[in-house]
């Protein structure tokens, strides 16, 4: 009875899936891949069964592990579309009475499996298609070598991370700005009087340092590589020029001052920084330079009289506006000894006969060229950026001021708890209430930033206020302020204070050393031009400003003047950019889906070629023992098999090599099975038989 024969549709499905499943996995190896991109290599480890192993160990496993699902499912989806294609031409080759030799079959059968066999070239010839499919099975392996290495790990500079820090902050609620502030009398037992004594050292030693170095110090940060903005109230100073007519006011002061004393030359000052001056006594204050006696003689007092205002009897709190005052005035270097004469009298000492004096120059002569500033001290909001590069410091500043109202004054004592009283020692006591008792008990938080700013002002000023003259008859300056100490030299309103210029300016006649020796062609004298430099364009009240600046971010240098970050007040943690360099993952994903899309490729175009096979042939089959078993029952050898050859084992023997063998199909495809009876009597094994041994 004859058989209807169906397509087993289990073998192509299973080439598609085959194939859709090598792409899920190929899709899940870059997904895997992709999510490792810019991760450290360091950060992540797993732990497997309580071991912990290496994360790059253990990500590089995993791809490989993608990569040899990949080449499985496609090569199991080849492979099986190789064996459709296969019997088919087996089958074909016998119908056209073209059957194969067995040792031809040996070869193509084996061409997925025996890479010895794809060397048989002549054979391949013959089947090319085969030929194509089964080196697409050899060559689908190179993608699982090439894809794993598509992860690989490089040196990333400035990979960032930012975390919330504790970063050095001012706090200038601390007494620690403050030198001791002493109770030399005291208005009751109730309220005690402190006076304001000063900066103290600490705050001294940063506005030395930031003098000297020209620059904001040295700054703890959370890590070498770092960034992070920071905003907060401070002290700043502002300069402005004085208006034209406190100008000619402090002129006209300064030349009463050359001609207070008859018959004697004052030396002139060629530079004035100083604070207004309290007189309490007589409840006056002076803004001019030069203080007039009732004697009619002027004197330059301390020009920081004001840090130090003194009550006669302590009991009213001294409110001033801290303002200070410059002059600069080149042209009283002219003043110099004309001869050798030392009875020459200076022409600063002749203002009553210089033609030039008028209301509109005091100065006469001498008066060109003058620059008169005034800076204040003003409570500011800092907007602060720092960075550091290999522990390299840079602090950009952008200053924004509240306002003329927002000013500080100047305070000379302020009242604290005494000794006596109910409870008058143990409760916070700070304000600067007049009267006899003041307010016990009364905590005005506001006058320690206020003193702290007052603390912070003084030693900054300190470099800048005195004077520096000239004596007409020796030429050598004397200086009572450190400006010249300071890179508020280089600029140009003081560059003629530089010691380049001073050398140049001596006369021809009476020249110093140093400009003396200046043409000497003597190579052992290096002389004063290796000092000349090109002359500053910076402004000097910006100098002051930006230096000051400087000064205020540079208290946070020092860990007495930051916060206790361990109380409760403590301000909150800054967020903190820190800058690695680590390695990190590097995905070459391009490389990924060449290999993997050339894989595709080729096995779907095998899938495609093997499903036409099955629909073209009407039946699938794969490379099974039984698949064999059944086709060998109905093959028929050219010679027969002899009894040595029965166990199969190699090499196979030559002549049955060569021998052809005819594959035919099911009974319902134009074959007629043998039967017993065909066979009986037969006195060996036949070739029909001996195939199925």
């Amino acid at each position: 009875m004859a058989t209807s024969v169906r397509i087993y549709w289990w073998t192509p499905i299973m080439m598609v899936l085959s194939l859709l499943s090598g792409v899920l996995f190929a899709l899940g190896h870059h997904l895997f891949y992709n999510s490792l991109v810019d991760r450290p290599t360091s950060t992540n480890h797993y732990t497997i069964r309580g071991t912990q192993h290496p994360g790059q160990q253990v990500n590089i496993a995993i791809g490989t592990a993608f990569a040899f699902l990949v080449k499985a499912a496609f090569v199991l989806a080849v492979s099986t579309a190789y064996y459709q294609v296969f019997w088919k031409r087996a089958k074909h080759d016998s119908r056209v009475q073209k059957p194969p030799i067995l040792a031809r079959l040996d070869t193509t059968f084996s061409g997925t499996t025996n890479f010895v066999s794809l060397l048989n070239v002549p054979v391949w010839f013959r089947y090319p298609l085969l030929f194509f499919m089964a080196c697409t099975v050899w060559l689908i392996p190179i993608a699982s070598i090439i894809t794993p290495a598509t992860l690989s790990v490089d040196l990333r500079e400035n990979i960032a991370e930012s975390t919330t820090q504790q970063v050095a902050q001012i706090d200038f609620f601390n007494l620690n700005f403050l030198a001791g502030m002493p109770s030399p009398a005291a208005a009751s037992r109730y309220s005690l009087l402190y006076v304001y004594n000063g900066p103290s050292q600490i705050v001294k030693r940063i506005a030395v340092g930031v003098a000297a170095q020209n620059s904001i110090l040295p700054i703890a940060a959370p890590f070498p590589n770092s960034s992070w903005e920071l905003e907060f109230n401070g002290p700043s100073i502002k300069c402005d020029p004085i208006s034209s007519s406190e100008s000619l006011n402090f002129q006209a002061n300064i030349a009463q001052y050359i001609k207070s004393t008859p018959g004697y030359c004052k030396p002139p000052a060629t530079y004035l920084a100083w604070f207004p001056r309290i007189n309490t006594a007589r409840n006056e204050s002076f803004n001019e330079p030069y203080i007039q006696s009732t004697q009619g003689n002027a004197s330059f007092p301390d020009p920081e009289t004001i840090f130090n205002t003194e009550d006669a009897d302590f009991s009213n709190v001294i409110r001033q506006d801290a303002i200070m005052y410059i002059s600069i005035m080149p042209n009283m270097l002219s003043v110099r000894r004309s001869t050798l004469a030392f009875d020459s009298d200076p022409l600063a000492c002749e203002l009553d006969d210089d033609q030039q004096v008028s209301s509109e120059n005091p100065l006469g002569s001498v008066g060109g060229n003058i620059t008169m500033l005034q800076c204040r001290l003003y409570n500011s909001t800092y907007h602060t950026k720092f960075d550091y590069v290999n522990g390299a410091q840079t602090v950009s500043i952008n200053l924004v001021r509240q306002g003329m109202d927002n000013t500080v004054s100047l305070i000379n004592l302020v009242r604290g708890a005494g000794s006596g009283g109910s409870g008058s020692g143990k409760c916070a006591t700070l304000n600067y209430e007049d009267g006899k008792y003041g307010k016990p008990c009364d905590f005005d938080k506001s006058l320690l930033s206020q003193l702290s700013y007052q603390a912070t002002l003084q030693p900054f000023a300190s470099l800048v206020t005195g004077n520096i003259t000239m004596s007409p008859m020796t030429n050598v300056l004397s200086d009572s302020t450190d400006i010249r100490s300071t890179s508020l030299l280089d600029t140009r309103e003081l560059d003629y204070l530089t010691d380049y210029a001073l050398h140049a300016s001596t006369s021809e006649m009476d020249p110093d050393l140093q400009k003396s020796l200046r043409g000497s062609n003597n190579s052992e004298v290096s002389g004063m031009t290796r000092l000349e430099q090109t002359t500053s364009n910076r402004s000097l009240q910006d100098a002051i400003e930006i230096m000051f600046q400087n000064f205020t971010v540079s208290l946070m240098s020092s860990s007495a003047l930051q916060p206790d970050y361990s109380s409760a007040g403590a301000p909150p943690k800054t967020l903190v950019t820190q800058f690695t360099s680590q390695t990190v993952y590097v995905y070459a994903a391009n490389k990924l889906w060449a290999a993997y899309g050339v894989a595709a490729v080729f096995t779907l175009g095998s899938v495609i070629i093997g499903i036409l096979t099955i629909l073209a042939d009407g039946a699938s089959y794969s490379n099974a023992f039984s698949t064999v078993l059944r086709v060998a029952r109905a093959a028929e050898l050219s010679i027969e098999v002899q009894e040595s050859d029965l166990d199969g084992r190699d090499p196979l023997p030559t002549h049955l090599a060569k021998a052809t063998v005819a594959i035919s199909g099911g009974k319902d495809r134009g074959w007629t099975p043998i039967t017993p009876e065909d066979s009986a009597g037969t006195k060996g094994p036949t070739a029909e038989t001996t195939l199925l041994a």
